[in-house]
């Protein structure tokens, strides 16, 4: 082995850490991606319960009127 062949294992090595590190910064943000998908499809859930509960609110026989009128 020759000094020029080492040159060339020390920058793949380089190289390969590099392309590591952007592969492991990548997989970590697709699961964050994942994860606040997941976070949103809760909210809009409970969001969709909360709007239903206040509708049927809107929409239910209220007696307050006519407990005030007697």
């Amino acid at each position: 082995m020759n000094e020029s062949d080492l040159g060339t294992h020390d920058i793949c090595i380089g190289l390969m850490s590099e392309i590591a590190g952007v592969e492991r910064t990548i997989a970590h943000m697709e699961a964050d991606v994942a994860f606040h998908h997941s976070q949103c499809r809760m909210f809009e859930k409970l969001l969709k319960a909360e709007q239903k509960k206040l509708e049927e609110l809107q929409n239910g026989s209220c007696s307050c009127d006519e407990e005030g009128n007697s």
